[in-house]
């Protein structure tokens, strides 16, 4: 796995292939410009602004950065997974072997409070691979910039692939090909091990 530090937003951009990732990328950085704040928080984030991304985006809350949430899921990323994550664990769709790897990624992204892209592998229950772009970007749950971080997240499938889009057999994550972490302002981690920090 390919693991790279972003100094910022506009570094990102340029690591993204998918139209919506770029928009979604730049709604991000005008609206935190618009506001004067390095990372968004609820009251910032208006759907109407932003609603082509809307059925491919995904809130996860990582207040607890060991075991996220899913608090919202667009109808695209339903159909891709095959069921309605909403309230349930992120860990459930990610297979045993990762979660010490998931659990760090989520960990760097709660201490730095920065973004993070990945390619991430999925496989569906017949054996389907497809890899999607994601975009991770923090925001407040609260209004006055409290404890309880929750990530927007975009997810855009990437080149060809095999998988049909009426296949609605349960998908999982199963691997990262490429993860770059993005500095918001507080830094990004020196090292990406792959393991739980502790």
């Amino acid at each position: 796995m390919s693991v790279e530090n972003l100094a910022a937003l506009a570094d990102a951009r340029l690591k993204l292939s998918a139209d919506s990732s770029v928009g979604f990328v730049d709604w991000y950085t005008k609206t935190c410009r618009a506001n004067d704040v390095p990372i968004l928080n609820r009251r910032h984030f208006d759907p109407t602004e932003v609603p082509e991304i809307l059925p491919s985006l995904v809130i996860l809350d990582v207040t607890n950065p060991r075991d996220p949430i899913y608090r919202l899921a667009g109808t695209k990323y339903v159909s891709f997974l095959g069921t309605d994550p909403t309230g349930k664990r992120y860990l459930e769709y990610v297979p045993d072997s990762r979660f010490e790897e998931v659990t760090e990624a989520y960990l760097h992204c709660s201490a730095y409070q920065c973004g993070m892209i990945t390619h991430t592998v999925a496989v569906n229950g017949r054996g389907h691979e497809r890899t999607m772009e994601m975009v991770n970007l923090p925001f407040w749950k609260d209004t006055d910039g409290g404890a309880a971080l929750h990530l927007l997240a975009l997810f855009n499938p990437r080149g060809n692939s095999s998988w049909r889009t009426d296949d609605k057999s349960f998908s999982q994550f199963v691997r990262v090909d490429y993860r770059a972490f993005i500095d918001l302002g507080k830094g990004t981690p020196d090292a990406f091990q792959g393991v739980n920090l502790r």
